[in-house]
């Protein structure tokens, strides 16, 4: 996982409701625009840096308020999705 402030291509983020991933590594506050790409979609968009939360994250923190064997099964998929990254050609 990228450290704490930073997001990087491999992480899986909410935005604005949906999921997505960056396109390259990048502070997470509100002064930068991070350009991210909607899971199933082609497009790209640019969000403020403080408007994105990496779904482990929220898992950790347990803000979705999930039951334990759904924490560590995303948290399982988040690792494994880490581990087969692929960058996403811009």
């Amino acid at each position: 996982m990228a450290e704490a402030g930073w997001l990087d291509p491999s992480d899986v983020v909410w935005v604005h409701g949906r999921f997505a991933i960056p396109l390259r590594r990048m502070r997470r506050e509100g002064g930068v625009n991070i350009e991210v790409r909607f899971m199933g979609e082609s497009m790209t968009h640019k969000y403020k840096g403080d408007h994105i939360v990496p779904i482990r994250e929220l898992v950790e923190r347990n803000v979705l308020d999930l039951p334990p064997a759904a924490c560590r099964q995303v948290l399982s998929l988040i690792s494994a999705a880490r581990e087969i990254h692929v960058p996403i050609p811009a």
